[in-house]
C-alpha cells in the first residue's frame, strides 16, 4: 500500500497534459494513467484520476462500459489508500455509486467523506444528489445550501439548486439557476465545452418540458456548437423534432446516435416514434432491441434501468405484470416522486386504480409541475370515478406544457 504518489508521477502527468496537442491530450493522458495503474495498482492518485476520466467519458459518450471501468478504478483506489489521506478516492467511489444508481451506498460514502473532511465542499453535492434520489428532499436541500454557501454561484451548486427547484415546482427559480450555471460556464478562464454543452441541454430540456420549443431548439443548437455531435444534445434534438412531427429528421438523429452508442432508452424512443407514425413492425424491431439491452443490464445486477423498464412495460410494450415488477424494484432502490409516479402508473395499467391513487398522492406531494405527472394523475383520478379532478389535472398539464401529449421520451 502506498500512502502517497511519487513526485515523478506528478511531473510526468503534468508534462503530458501541457505538451501533448489539445486534440490528443485526453487520449494521451488516459493511456498514461491506464499504463500507470497496470504497473502500480496501489497508486491511488492515478486511480482517482482514472476514475474521474472514465466518468467524464461516460457523460460525454453515453457508453456504460466506462462506468464499469470507473468502478474498478475507484474501488482499487479506496482499497489502496488510507481513507484519511485519500478523500478523493471516497469521492470517486461515491460518484460511481451515484452513476450506478446505488443511492443508499452513495449516501453512506458521502457521509463518511463528510466525516473525514468536514471542511471540503465536495461531499455536500454528492450527499445532496443521493438524498434527492432517496426522496429526502429537505435534507438534500440543506446539503445543496451548504454547497452554495461554500461555492456561491458555482456550476455545481447552481445546477443542483435548479434540480431541487424543479422538483418543488419552482419553474422560474429552476430556469434562473440553470441560466446562472450556463453563465458561470461561459465565464471560465479555461474553456470547458463539454460542461457548457451539458448545461445547454439541461436548460433546453426545461424549455421543452414547458412547451417552449423555440428556446429548447436554441439551447440544443448551442450545445452542438460547443461540442459537435454531442450525443445528449442529438437525442434531445431528436425528441424535439419528433414532437414537431418532423419524423424523418428525428429518425435520422436517433439512428445517428444509436449508431455510435446503442443506449436502450434511445432504441425505446425510436420504437415509440414508429408507434406514433403508425408503423408497428418497425417499432417492434427497436423495442425488442431496447428490451434485450435493458434486461441484460438487469441480469448483471445493475439497477441502472429499473425505472426505464417500469415505463417501457407500462407504455411502449404493455405488460402490466412486468411493469409492476420493475416499478417495485425501482421504488425499493429510490424513493423519489418519479419512482412513486412510475409505481402509480404501473398499478393503473394493471387495473389497481385505488392503489395507484395512493401512490400518485406521493408523487404529487411536493407540488412538482410536470405535465406527465398531471396526465397520469388525471387518468388515475378518472379511473377512480372522480371526473372533475381528472379534468382539473388535464388542465394543469396543459398549463405547464401545451404540447404535453406530443411525442416525449421516457426519461
Amino acid at each position: 500500500m502506498r500512502p502517497v504518489c511519487s513526485v515523478r508521477l506528478f511531473w510526468i502527468l503534468l508534462f503530458a497534459l501541457v505538451l501533448v496537442p489539445r486534440a490528443q491530450c485526453s487520449d494521451a493522458a488516459l493511456s498514461f494513467l491506464e499504463n500507470r495503474v497496470r504497473s502500480d495498482p496501489d497508486d491511488f492518485v492515478a486511480q482517482n484520476q482514472l476514475a474521474a476520466r472514465y466518468l467524464d467519458l461516460l457523460r460525454s459518450t453515453g457508453d456504460d462500459a466506462y462506468l464499469a471501468k470507473a468502478r474498478r478504478a475507484a474501488e482499487a483506489s479506496v482499497a489502496s489508500g488510507v481513507p484519511e489521506l485519500n478523500n478523493a478516492g471516497l469521492a470517486a467511489l461515491a460518484r460511481v455509486q451515484l452513476a450506478s444508481h446505488q443511492f443508499a451506498l452513495a449516501c453512506n460514502t458521502a457521509r463518511e467523506l463528510r466525516r473525514l473532511a468536514p471542511r471540503k465542499s465536495v461531499s455536500f453535492g454528492i450527499l445532496g444528489d443521493a438524498l434527492l434520489e432517496l426522496g429526502d428532499y429537505d435534507e438534500a436541500g440543506a446539503a445543496f445550501d451548504q454547497l452554495a454557501k461554500a461555492e456561491p454561484g458555482s456550476i455545481d451548486s447552481e445546477t443542483r439548486l435548479a434540480r431541487l427547484a424543479l422538483v418543488r415546482g419552482q419553474m422560474d427559480r429552476a430556469r434562473q439557476h440553470f441560466s446562472n450555471a450556463l453563465r458561470s460556464t461561459k465565464d471560465l478562464t479555461l474553456p470547458m465545452p463539454q460542461v457548457l454543452a451539458w448545461c445547454c441541454v439541461q436548460l433546453g430540456q426545461l424549455y421543452f418540458n414547458c412547451g417552449d420549443w423555440e428556446n429548447a431548439n436554441k439551447q440544443y443548437q448551442a450545445a452542438l456548437a460547443a461540442v459537435p455531435d454531442y450525443w445528449s444534445a442529438l437525442e434531445h434534438l431528436a425528441e424535439l423534432r419528433a414532437a414537431q412531427q418532423k419524423y424523418l429528421e428525428a429518425i435520422t438523429l436517433y439512428e445517428k446516435v444509436i449508431g455510435r452508442i446503442a443506449r436502450p432508452e434511445l432504441c425505446q424512443a425510436l420504437g415509440d416514434l414508429y408507434i406514433f407514425m403508425g408503423k408497428p413492425s418497425e417499432a417492434k424491431t427497436w423495442h425488442d432491441r431496447a428490451a434485450t439491452i435493458y434486461l441484460k443490464a438487469a441480469e448483471r445486477g445493475d439497477a441502472l434501468y429499473h425505472h426505464h423498464l417500469a415505463g417501457f412495460y407500462s407504455d411502449s410494450v404493455e405488460k402490466p405484470d412486468d411493469a409492476l415488477k420493475w416499478a417495485r424494484l425501482d421504488l425499493k432502490n429510490r424513493h423519489s416522486i418519479f419512482a412513486h409516479d412510475a409505481m402509480a402508473w404501473a398499478l393503473y395499467r394493471d387495473g389497481q386504480v385505488v392503489e395507484a391513487a395512493d401512490e400518485m398522492k406521493k408523487a404529487l406531494a411536493l407540488g412538482t409541475k410536470d405535465s406527465h405527472l398531471f396526465f397520469h394523475a388525471s387518468m388515475i383520478a378518472t379511473a377512480n370515478g372522480d371526473l372533475a379532478e381528472g379534468k382539473a389535472f388535464l388542465r394543469r398539464a396543459a398549463e405547464v406544457n401545451p404540447h404535453y401529449n406530443d411525442f416525449h421520451v421516457h426519461r
